[in-house]
């Protein structure tokens, strides 16, 4: 019987699972894919956040991830790789050609986060990777730590027999652990049986490489419309199109030439065929937040705990902090301590991801293109300028914000991210240690790189 029984091989599974494999417990990731290098249509989510490049600094994985990086040559924005064009509206133009500079601090519902005047010098900037190349690092450390990595194994239902979990495949065969995690997405199975707070989808996003005839009438770049919002690669490229408050839209499964084509239509307002089509992917705002991270023997990370919009690029950062954040108190409760433990990663986490939801949901409102919600936007373009405006979003949407809940007269290090003199002391760490770093108090941080208590 395994110790911890991993369900979900992306990034979020992975990476638990080598943080399992630090505490020394045995672990198994069931993956339905046939392997890490076989993933998304469109290559996954790419967005990492300044947190969790710290968080990947402390486990010795960031320089591997920056070299898949820098070997890689992709989309940067929305799937957008050209210039903005003359459609496009400012805010949007200086946002595309922005991005990827040091001053470029994320955006928020596409408005850029600039720092003009150097007094975001200290908030980190994104590292753009495809999610499968993120995978691959990941696998190979949780590999290399000896997690067991079973692909083409799908999983159709985890059940909680009190003293461990049957865990059973499509083939009819069945495995058992002590405990499950379930990171195997919003479509997953684990999730089955826990309850959600839901928000039904606004935003509507249909992507597909395509080509659009007659040539010209719709030209390249960014184009924001009554109907909609619509990212036109140079051909051979990309096409994204957004739209709103389409009753019916939020379908499923593979979407159709004739679907794509009218949603081109509709936005564009042009009559344009498809010619070229790869097939496409969809995208929605649909929110969702679990009521409870754990039942029983069963537990919840990453987007099979919360759902939300991809805007701003925040819900792998998100999953991949829910992972260090339970791998030390699972692997705790694993080696004898109290199953208690685990409470504070649903009273920690739960909060971080509903900021997540609200934030999204915001960013979906500010996108709009009906003259209220131009209105609106236009005022908070203006708001963004604001010094103490553009810090709070851009630590918010950087994850750089997030802290731990704390008692309110506690020292101000409380509750933050260990500054780098101790993350260093706590490099092998598997529970809370106490640290006394030179020029700073004594506190106790935890693996996850978060300081408890100062004393």
């Amino acid at each position: 019987m395994w110790d911890v029984a991993v369900v979900g091989g992306g990034p979020v599974g992975m990476f638990l699972a080598a943080e399992l494999r630090r505490g020394g417990v045995s672990v198994v990731v069931f993956e339905r894919r046939a392997s890490a290098a076989a993933g998304h249509e469109d290559g996954g989510d790419r967005g990492l956040q300044a947190r969790t490049l710290q968080l990947l600094g402390l486990r010795g994985l960031l320089g591997a991830v920056r070299a898949r990086a820098a070997a890689e040559d992709g989309p940067g924005i929305a799937d957008f790789t050209g210039a903005p064009g003359d459609a496009a509206p400012p805010e949007i133009a200086e946002l595309v050609e922005s991005w990827g500079t040091s001053r470029m601090k994320g955006h928020f519902a596409m408005l850029p986060l600039i720092d003009r005047d150097g007094t975001l010098s200290d908030v980190p900037g994104q590292l753009q990777v495809w999610q499968d190349r993120l995978v691959e690092v990941l696998a190979e450390r949780a590999r290399g730590r000896g997690a067991e990595l079973r692909h083409g194994l799908e999983v159709t239902g985890v059940s909680d027999r009190g003293d461990h979990v049957d865990v059973a495949f499509a083939d009819g065969t069945g495995e058992q652990a002590l405990w499950v995690v379930g990171c195997d997405g919003g479509r997953g199975v684990v999730r089955d049986g826990f309850a959600f707070d839901e928000t039904d989808p606004a935003m509507f996003v249909l992507m597909a490489h395509a080509s659009l005839e007659p040539t010209g009438l719709v030209e390249p770049g960014v184009h924001r419309t009554r109907g909609g919002l619509m990212f036109v690669n140079p051909p051979p490229g990309e096409i994204v199109v957004a739209e709103f408050d389409r009753l019916g839209a939020a379908g499923r499964g593979p979407v159709s030439r004739a679907e794509f084509t009218a949603a081109v239509r509709r936005v564009s307002g042009a009559e344009v065929t498809v010619g070229r089509f790869d097939g496409g992917v969809r995208v929605t705002d649909h929110a969702r937040l679990a009521r409870e991270y754990r039942r029983g023997r069963v537990l919840l990370a990453g987007d099979a705990a919360h759902l939300h919009s991809p805007m701003g690029g925040q819900g792998l950062n998100v999953g991949l902090q829910d992972a260090a954040n339970l791998g030390w108190r699972l692997a705790s409760v694993v080696g004898g301590a109290d199953a208690g433990l685990l409470d504070g990663y649903e009273r920690e986490r739960r909060p971080a991801a509903e900021r997540v939801v609200r934030n999204t949901l915001a960013q979906s409102a500010l996108l709009r293109t009906d003259p209220h919600s131009e209105a609106l936007r236009a005022v908070v373009a203006e708001l963004i300028e604001l010094p103490e405006a553009k810090r709070h979003l851009a630590e918010m949407v950087s994850g750089t914000a997030t802290r731990l809940p704390v008692p309110p007269d506690s020292h101000p290090l409380a509750g933050t991210f260990a500054p780098a003199p101790v993350l260093a002391a706590i490099d092998d760490a598997v529970r809370p240690v106490s640290v006394l770093s030179e020029g700073l108090p004594s506190m106790v941080v935890r693996p996850d790189g978060y300081i408890e208590s100062v004393s």
